[in-house]
């Protein structure tokens, strides 16, 4: 295989973006999106003429190993106000560049397994299992696959004239990295949407189509919303660390994250499993537990620096969660 990287030799290429160096992880959901740095290795592909349309052109090197692709003509779908025109399964282990010029439709690539380095205008990031990347129209795209470590994806384009309100309905941004729950859930539906698509199709075929692809982006904004709720209730719950000394309330702590007292507690509730105020008393608590057994701090000294403005107060709610008086547990550390 040609060398594409101007010197540096593939094997060290392979290993390029999973350094520590070259990444830098935000968190989305339960775990990291890596974000890609070192911008260079997009501009060492060449790519060559693939398709042009009136307002943008492709460029590809590299092919794929394995492809299972269903693609239907404009006369088709031109009339159709949501739909797919087409979708495909790949699979290589072998160098793939792709580049969109002025990319002008909607399209989307789900990772089945591997990994797939991408770029949408500023934007770069390695996707990974489970992540599916959304593209809007007018701007510049890029996916490259090193050699080495197997990939397969899903790639759909989309087209509409419903799909600008369905973005904005579903809240989806101008470029969107969505990692599922399921990823074997996802990919058993995404299969759905490629074998919906008849090579004769009748309006019933078009109707089950249209359906699929409504159905695709619906279950990614509900995604999007778990991940946003999960990185709320992160931050809420931080905050009353941070701050358990203080008095909280909780009208003060919904109007500081700017949402009503019943969302809330349902957000924190839905990842926690108790309401903000059952962990803080319970993180109070049990701050509390550790002075008496570490320190020679009096009862009252600890319910202050624990935030509990009340000595009577600390002592009936340490009871309730320990079963016993604070003085009581002290002397059982003691013994």
């Amino acid at each position: 295989m040609r060398n594409i990287f101007s010197g540096i030799n593939l094997k060290e290429n392979r290993f390029y973006f999973s350094r520590k160096s070259c990444l830098t992880g935000y968190r989305k959901g339960v775990r990291i999106v890596h974000v890609l740095e070192d911008h260079s290795i997009f501009e060492q592909q060449v790519g060559h003429f693939f398709t042009q349309s009136k307002f943008s052109s492709i460029y590809v090197n590299g092919r794929m190993e394995r492809e299972e692709k269903r693609e239907y003509r404009k006369d088709v779908w031109q009339n159709c106000s949501l739909f797919c025109q087409y979708a495909n399964r790949q699979w290589t282990e072998s160098l793939f560049y792709s580049r969109r010029n002025n990319q002008s439709f909607y399209s989307a690539e789900y990772i089945v397994s591997g990994n797939l380095l991408m770029r949408s205008g500023k934007y770069y990031l390695v996707a990974e299992r489970g992540d599916c990347i959304l593209f809007q129209p007018h701007h510049d795209t890029a996916i490259l696959h090193l050699p080495g470590e197997k990939l397969e994806f899903f790639g759909f384009i989309f087209t509409g004239e419903l799909l600008p309100e369905l973005f904005r309905t579903f809240r989806l941004g101008r470029t969107e990295c969505i990692t599922v729950r399921d990823p074997e859930e996802q990919t058993a539906f995404c299969q759905t949407i490629l074998d919906s698509m008849d090579e004769n199709p009748d309006r019933t075929s078009l109707m089950r189509t249209s359906g699929k692809v409504y159905e695709f982006y619906q279950r990614l904004a509900l995604e999007k919303q778990a991940q946003e709720s999960n990185d709320f209730a992160d931050k809420v719950r931080q905050y009353l660390i941070r701050n358990f000394r203080q008095e909280i309330n909780i009208e003060g702590l919904a109007s500081l994250f700017q949402v009503c007292q019943t969302t809330l507690t349902a957000r924190f509730t839905e990842k926690f499993h108790q309401t903000p105020f059952q962990f803080l008393k319970q993180f109070r608590i049990e701050h509390a537990a550790r002075l008496l057994v570490e320190s020679k701090l009096s009862s009252k000294e600890i319910a202050g620096l624990s935030g509990f403005f009340s000595p009577q107060h600390f002592c009936t709610e340490f009871q309730k969660y320990y079963g016993m008086t604070p003085g009581s547990y002290r002397r059982m550390f003691k013994r």
